[in-house]
């Protein structure tokens, strides 16, 4: 599958995804208020966190090392790995304050489940079967979507249990399909079987990659603890709402990023990376730009009208997360070249200066202004860690500063691209 067609494939499946994730936002959002909508957003953060623990030897460093060790000694490792992070770290959540509560036993099944499907659909990319792992990423959220649909309306239940029953019923269903997918993958095609070897890369690239993955994640997700803490999960539901929406724009950049880590891990040219990933840069800015711009042209009166009278907040919170989200457009487009080109520390500056700026800035804004002070402070924090990574980039293959901007060449390549891949 050519570049450009693998793009559009994710750019695709991630439309729909995104779609998916609307309704399921829109569904809880509607109908199980924003306390609940809170609640599910403080569960899911705290599940992910856990993902990104046991990412320490794995994670997004299996797309990596999947075309250098054989599948089976990845799985095994991964595998044992997140069984012993949700032992050991599952019964602290027990005692974390301010968390929704459901059973220690359904937080071990949701987050070995999450976790497990994880390891699968790295190493799926990592064979370059980005359209398989598209495919699982869509069905997860239809099974996910309608089977909460049939528990609320059917079933009527409202609560958080509704959520993490339907959540469990998908993941474990994506599991398995994933697995037995991997199984029949292609060998990889300079496949190691050195244990030692294996060990060192995992753990070496993973506390690298997995530690700027928490605190990237971190800096996303922080201040809905500081709101919960401060304002209750009300005020939470509806913070998430907003980002999640923002974060609907980002299907673009994950889907031109997501084909970029692929096609550069297969390879050690970093010039050639480089002139791939200025482009991708420019045409990530500009179409988020275009979705954005539509976004924030929705009457706050539609938006409320959608998800309910307690959501009247979301169109102020929506504009002062725009700079955020354009620079996160980019700057992960750069975060993936530092990725597949094993520069992996200046990620982790990046995270750790967004972590910084994030929590400083919500400590000051959020007493003053709410969660539209948070809102200010998360766009802010996005905005000084593309100003890093773009910083670095620049070091290594000095660009001039107009460089950065799309021009009339990304222009053209939409208008062909349309032409191309839309018919009338």
């Amino acid at each position: 599958m050519s570049a450009l067609k693998a793009i559009v494939h994710t750019l695709s499946s991630r439309l729909l995804g995104a779609a998916l994730n609307l309704l399921l936002l829109w569904f809880t959002a509607r109908y199980m208020g924003a306390g609940i909508r809170g609640e599910i957003s403080l569960y899911f953060s705290s599940i992910y966190l856990l993902v990104l623990v046991s990412g320490f030897a794995g994670g997004s460093t299996l797309i990596y090392l999947a075309p250098r060790f054989h599948i089976s000694k990845l799985l095994l490792l991964s595998y044992s790995w997140c069984l012993a992070v949700s032992f050991i770290m599952l019964p602290a959540l027990a005692w974390w304050p301010g968390l929704p509560a459901p059973t220690l036993g359904w937080w071990m099944i949701s987050s070995l489940l999450f976790n497990l499907t994880a390891v699968n659909r790295y190493l799926l990319i990592g064979q370059e079967r980005i359209r398989t792992d598209n495919l699982l990423g869509v069905g997860v959220n239809m099974i996910q979507l309608a089977m909460l649909v049939a528990l609320v309306w059917v079933g009527q239940h409202t609560t958080l249990q509704a959520f993490v029953w339907a959540f469990v019923m998908a993941w474990a269903l994506a599991w398995l399909v994933s697995l037995v997918l991997l199984r029949k993958g292609p060998p990889a095609r300079h496949a190691s079987g050195n244990w030692p070897a294996l060990l060192k890369s995992a753990f070496q690239l993973g506390l690298l990659a997995q530690s700027t993955n928490l605190a990237q994640f971190v800096a996303y997700r922080i201040q809905y603890y500081l709101i919960n803490a401060q304002a209750g999960k009300e005020e939470v539901g509806v913070f998430s709402t907003a980002v999640s929406l923002a974060e609907a724009v980002w299907m673009i950049t994950q889907s031109i990023s997501l084909v970029q880590l692929s096609r550069i891990v297969q390879g050690n040219n970093r010039q050639e990376a480089a002139r791939w990933s200025l482009p991708w840069f420019k045409m990530s800015v500009l179409l988020s730009t275009l979705v954005l711009g539509a976004l924030l042209m929705l009457p706050s009166s539609f938006l409320k009208w959608i998800f309910g009278p307690e959501f009247g907040q979301l169109s102020p919170l929506l504009l002062a997360m725009a700079p955020g989200v354009l620079a996160l457009a980019g700057s992960n487009i750069l975060a993936h070249y530092f990725s597949g080109t094993a520069q992996l520390r200046i990620n982790l500056g990046a995270s750790l200066l967004s972590l910084a700026t994030v929590v400083g800035m919500s400590m000051w804004l959020l007493p003053m202004g709410g969660i539209r002070g948070a809102a200010w402070a998360s766009s802010t924090a996005y905005v000084v860690g593309a100003a890093w990574l773009m910083y670095h980039f620049n070091q290594q293959h000095p660009v001039l500063w107009k460089q950065w901007w799309p021009g009339k060449q990304e222009v053209q390549w939409i208008r062909n691209f349309i032409s191309q891949y839309v018919r009338y």
